[in-house]
């Protein structure tokens, strides 16, 4: 016969690691928000070709490895100080939607200057790692079961 209170601790355990993962999704939905938007900066409004827009998004990819790893650093430093994950996340959360923010304001404020959005674009990936980074490790600590990080991963795809 089932047991009723283990059945609702299985739906608690799951509701939790899913709310974390759905975590993924609004941070996927910003980064390909910022993108796009990115992308019609460089070619409608600065004028360069796809190809040309293209190469420049290759290498700001290689400098979010950076941005990664500086991140990295930062959270390992910071845990050593006593701050967790969760800390890092909340506090990196208000430069990433200033930057975000400031992207999409560009056009509007007619801003076309490349200078102007290489500084934004670096801003924000920077501050989007600082999100990111532990917010991806949160996801060892949910769960100390390897067969739940695995869903936990898959409900985050």
């Amino acid at each position: 016969m089932p047991n009723p209170g283990r059945t609702l601790a299985v739906i608690a355990r799951e509701a939790r690691l899913f709310a974390y993962s759905s975590g993924n999704f609004g941070k996927a939905l910003v980064f390909a928000g910022a993108d796009m938007t990115i992308l019609f900066l460089l070619t409608d409004l600065l004028g360069l070709s796809a190809t040309a827009a293209g190469s420049l998004m290759l290498v700001a990819l290689a400098g979010d490895l950076v941005f990664d790893l500086v991140a990295a650093a930062l959270v390992i430093r910071l845990r050593r100080k006593g701050r967790g994950y969760r800390w890092l996340v909340a506090t990196g959360t208000v430069p990433c939607g200033m930057a975000f923010a400031m992207l999409y304001a560009m056009p509007a404020s007619g801003l076309h200057q490349g200078w102007l959005l290489a500084a934004a674009m670096l801003v924000f990936r920077g501050a989007y790692a600082v999100i990111d980074v532990p917010h991806n490790a949160l996801m060892a600590q949910m769960t100390s079961d390897s067969r739940a990080r695995g869903r936990v991963s898959g409900y985050r795809l």
